[in-house]
């Protein structure tokens, strides 16, 4: 009786990548035989199928990939209760600083204020102390306003900066007042908004 042989052979890669690189290649090679019918013969003394298998083989490669690195501002985060910087966000971070304009205001010299958060969390509720302060040229009160004594728990002298909205990195708030001369402005206390 004849046989008729096929040849197989399959290839199967498989990588994963997950934390590291694994790469898994396995190829088979198989030999399938199967009797050729000779018509003098009745079809039950045919032989049953015969499989093969020819060569194995397996590999197997694992390489680590190099750590990723951590997500943008994750270092700053981690320092520090998260504010990147060598010491936590205080008030002191909030910054007042002031110059003379060249403009003149119902005959006073007029004033820039500038308020600006040093710290890269928000910081919201700032207040200032001001105590003696006013002016002949208009201020936005939304930007800045002297605070009651009944706002501001009892305590005299206290000026809210930007309607109590917070005040960000790089993002100063400024004003113009106007008076004879510049009055003491410094933070007094404010909310850190770290998350």
């Amino acid at each position: 009786m004849a046989t008729r042989c096929e040849l197989f052979y399959a290839l199967v890669l498989l990588s994963i990548f997950r934390g590291g690189k694994i790469s898994l290649s396995l190829s088979l090679s198989l030999s399938l035989c199967t009797p050729t019918p000779i018509p003098s013969l009745p079809p039950s003394l045919f032989l049953p199928l015969s499989l093969s298998l020819l060569s194995f083989s397996l590999s197997l490669s694992l390489s680590p990939s190099p750590p990723l690195p951590p997500p943008l501002g994750a270092e700053e985060k981690r320092e520090h209760g998260g504010t990147g910087q060598s010491q936590p966000c205080t008030t002191a971070n909030i910054k007042v600083t002031q110059r003379t304009t060249a403009e003149w205001a119902h005959g006073n010299p007029v004033y820039e204020v500038e308020v600006s958060n040093g710290c890269i969390c928000s910081q919201s509720m700032v207040l200032l102390r001001c105590r003696g302060f006013d002016t002949t040229l208009s201020v936005d009160p939304s930007v800045f306003r002297q605070l009651r004594p009944s706002e501001a728990g009892g305590v005299h002298g206290l000026c809210v900066v930007n309607g109590f909205q917070p005040i960000f990195q790089g993002s100063p708030v400024k004003f113009r007042y106007a008076r004879g001369s510049p009055i003491g402005l410094t933070a007094d206390s404010s909310e850190v908004n770290c998350s």
